[in-house]
């Protein structure tokens, strides 16, 4: 659950990033923003909710660029500098890494902790999750934008959501229907391997599968706050941005329409 703090919808809240590598989307948004999330609004801390201080590097993120590459490592330097840098000698300037609204990033987390949750540096330390402190201002109309090929988004809301809610639309905002298989999302597992593809089936079935046959069901696929995954969008559309099959039609970004968030 997140906090609210006003009538504008403006709360915080600590996000699980599990041990290792994972996917990440923000679940609040720049005050005043409806585009992006500066990454220097972001906190990593330890499972109690300390901010990591004692060590440097134990946690990174990459952003991709817009061909969906990997971009360079930003470090957590928690003890030198505390806070986020790329060069290990300068923390990064505000607004310098914004992340758009929806897009994931991809996380390594390499904490430990001793028995009571906090972070340290002994050996005897134990591989933990940590937390990502999130702040801003909630989005009650969630419309995530995927671009053509390879992205990651995820569940930019402050609240579990459920994969059979989330539709994928044009860029007009219509249900994509024409075609099967032009988008399909991948959940990573509980060790940061990729899933099974589950693809819009949205000429036959009207919704999510993952072998062309039957619909996932309620439950399936749960997705918890900040969680990231991949998608592949192969979406062509028309001159007026509607998706089309027609054979000089272009790739084209969507969008994929997530429920609001409980309140």
């Amino acid at each position: 659950m997140f906090a609210i703090e006003s009538e504008n919808i403006v709360g915080y809240q600590q996000v699980s990033v599990p041990n290792g590598f994972s996917l990440f989307t923000a679940t609040f948004k720049n005050i005043g923003d409806t585009k992006t999330f500066d990454l220097n609004s972001l906190r990593p801390t330890d499972p109690n909710g300390n901010v990591i201080s004692l060590s440097d590097g134990t946690i990174y993120v990459c952003v991709l660029d817009s061909s969906g590459n990997y971009g360079e490592n930003i470090k957590w330097r928690g003890k030198t500098l505390g806070g986020w840098s790329k060069d290990g000698t300068t923390i990064i300037a505000n607004g310098e890494v914004t992340i758009g609204e929806g897009v994931g990033i991809a996380v390594y987390n390499n904490i430990k902790v001793d028995g009571d949750g906090n972070e340290t540096t002994k050996k005897t330390g134990v591989a933990a999750p940590a937390k990502f402190q999130v702040s801003g201002e909630v989005d009650l109309v969630c419309k995530n934008l995927a671009a053509p090929g390879f992205s990651i988004s995820g569940n930019s809301t402050p609240s579990t959501i459920d994969l059979t809610a989330v539709r994928p639309t044009d860029l007009n905002g219509k249900v994509l229907n024409l075609s099967d298989g032009t988008v399909y999302i991948c959940l990573l597992d509980t060790v940061g391997n990729y899933g099974e593809n589950i693809k819009w089936r949205g000429k036959t079935l009207g919704g999510w599968s993952v072998d062309g046959t039957n619909l996932i069901s309620q439950g399936d696929y749960v997705i918890a706050a900040g969680s990231g995954f991949a998608i592949y969008n192969n979406v062509k559309a028309d001159s007026d941005g509607n998706e089309s099959t027609a054979k000089k039609a272009t790739a084209t970004s969507i969008y994929l329409s997530l429920p609001p968030p409980v309140q």
